[in-house]
């Protein structure tokens, strides 16, 4: 879960959004399944760092996080 979130971040700092979301999404159904606090806060980290950036996937993303948060 930890290397899908190092991947998101890494595919952030490259510039391509829809893969660093595609990574990020995947973790996030992972941490959906199996609650994990290391990876929900790096997951949030990783969308704070994605946070001037716009996109569906971004919003795919969310959409994830939100339903973990509930």
């Amino acid at each position: 879960m930890l290397l899908l979130v190092d991947l998101a971040t890494a595919e952030l700092h490259t510039g391509d959004l829809p893969a660093a979301c595609s990574h990020a999404t995947d973790a996030a159904l992972l941490l959906h399944h199996a609650a994990y606090a290391i990876g929900a806060a790096r997951l949030r980290a990783f969308r704070a760092a994605a946070a001037p950036l716009n996109g569906a996937a971004l919003r795919a993303l969310d959409e994830h996080l939100f339903r973990i948060a509930a």
